[in-house]
């Protein structure tokens, strides 16, 4: 069987570890506060292990990964890992509970009046932070935090991963 190539790679273990992560989101909803979780970069954590298993599952296909080849399996399995994550996120807010919506909104508000922000400029301020809060804007959110984060930890973990041939030099 021919090697797999970087985006089936990418494919699979984004899916793995977004299903991970989209369970154990859905476990901090659960169980505790959204937004100050002390458990909250755990996530960062499934997503390094993630990309570190398909750097790793890579080079064991392909015997040498490039820091571009890396850099873009990393990518490939963040957005894959935003994408799932986000959409479950976005199932258990818009099936499950949907109380999650009221406190992310209270707890915006408590924050801006411990800022000394007007009620006008909340109650102006409120219809974006809707937008933003509801089940679609926080799938989004998920997406684009993987993405950012993902690529961040991609151009690190690749330094590390990377597997140049030898004969290449030569």
């Amino acid at each position: 069987m021919p090697p797999q190539t970087i985006k089936q790679i990418g494919v699979h273990y984004g899916a793995i570890t977004g299903l991970v992560l989209a369970a154990f989101t859905m476990m901090l909803m659960i169980i505790g506060p959204v937004i100050g979780n002390p458990f909250g970069f755990v996530s960062y954590i499934l997503l390094i292990g993630g990309i570190y298993l398909g750097h790793k599952f890579f080079k064991e296909q392909n015997e040498f990964m490039t820091y571009g080849q890396g850099l873009g399996l990393g990518v490939i399995i963040s957005a894959i890992t935003g994408l799932i994550s986000g959409l479950g996120s976005f199932l258990y807010i818009k099936l499950i509970d949907n109380s999650i919506i009221g406190l992310l909104k209270d707890e915006i508000i408590s924050g801006m009046e411990e800022d000394g922000t007007s009620d006008d400029v909340i109650d102006t301020l409120m219809p974006y932070f809707e937008v933003v809060i509801s089940p679609l804007g926080i799938l989004f959110a998920n997406l684009l935090d993987a993405l950012i984060m993902g690529f961040i930890f991609s151009l690190l973990i690749s330094v590390f991963t990377k597997k140049e041939n030898p004969e290449l030099f030569v």
